[in-house]
């Protein structure tokens, strides 16, 4: 099948997918591989749409069969899979030199000498890899910049939480500042199931027919029947032993709920999710919110508080949002 412009679109979304996986090995970044795989989709498709521009003579690809063996699926497969291929694209994220559209070239040629279904146009090879490589990097780059805004995000998340304050201890009459991981001890919690049966009022039906306030002691005891407690465990074993994706802690104040949650954040905005028997490679991104402030601002929208409340109290620039 001779290909048009229309009938790669699907096949670099095939192409696109694994070279995040590998990409991903060789940079420090902890960059989801799927941003890379949207970056690199993203640059083929521009090259191919202004491919789109010439006379379908001058098309890059436009004398090559798409798939088979020998076909221009393959052999995308095999060039994306070459190492030095694979440490070009991974430069922008190491702050090395810019890639090299010569090598890239070079490789092309290579590769696409070994495929007798792909024939491309000589000409067109690098004007083609010049604007995949522009357009690859220009998505990167907000990519890139988020994870500087994450980066300072956990700076400052860990300066707000990292610390514990005890008031009216220190014997100088001013608060004494400790560090939280220092002094923190994992508490245990009980997680309590309830049944099914709700009661909405407190009233009690009557042999008549009629109804009777409930006394304390019978809504206390009605209470008790309606949950059931199970045995203790360490709470860092909410984030991977229950079979609940949400949880609310209960206890009186100054139980340490509050705290508990405040070292959850810590923890993974210093990359110690290990700790917390999290898998460390998942770029997990905190976020606290405190009730006491969210109930101030009733009228915005959760991410829009979230958004304000960073800006206020985490030394954050404004960031833009991109959406496709």
């Amino acid at each position: 099948m001779v290909p048009n412009p229309s009938s790669l679109t699907p096949l670099f979304a095939i192409v696109a997918r694994p070279v995040g996986e590998h990409i991903i090995k060789k940079i420090k970044s902890k960059i989801n591989p799927s941003e890379i795989e949207q970056a690199i989709k993203a640059g083929l498709l521009a090259a191919d749409q202004e491919d789109s521009q010439f006379p379908y003579e001058k098309h890059l690809f436009h004398n090559s069969t798409v798939d088979g063996l020998n076909g221009v699926k393959a052999f995308f497969g095999k060039y994306f899979e070459i190492e030095a291929v694979q440490e070009e694209l991974a430069k922008p994220f190491n702050n090395e030199a810019s890639i090299n559209i010569e090598y890239l070239t070079k490789e092309f040629n290579k590769i696409s000498s070994k495929y007798s279904e792909v024939k491309p146009v000589e000409d067109r090879i690098k004007p083609w890899l010049t604007t995949f490589t522009k357009v690859y990097i220009e998505n990167l780059s907000f990519y890139l910049k988020l994870q500087v805004a994450k980066e300072n995000y956990f700076k400052q998340l860990s300066k707000r939480y990292d610390n514990i304050k005890f008031a009216g201890i220190a014997v100088s009459g001013e608060e004494e500042v400790k560090d939280l991981q220092r002094i923190f001890v994992m508490p245990d919690v009980s997680e309590i199931e309830s049944n099914k049966t709700t009661f909405t009022k407190d009233f009690k039906l009557t042999i008549d027919g009629g109804e009777q306030k409930l006394s304390s002691l019978e809504r206390e005891k009605l209470d008790s029947q309606l949950v059931k407690s199970n045995p203790p465990f360490l709470a860092k074993k909410l984030l991977t032993e229950t079979s609940n994706k949400k949880a609310i802690l209960l206890g009186s104040p100054g139980s340490g709920k509050s705290t508990l949650v405040s070292y959850f954040a810590v923890m993974l905005a210093q990359e110690k999710a290990e700790e917390l028997g999290l898998d460390n490679q998942v770029d997990w991104l905190p976020i606290v919110i405190e009730v006491r402030d969210l109930e101030k601002n009733l009228n915005l929208k959760i991410i829009d508080y979230i958004h304000e409340y960073a800006e206020k109290n985490l030394v954050l620039p404004n960031l833009l949002c991109k959406t496709n």
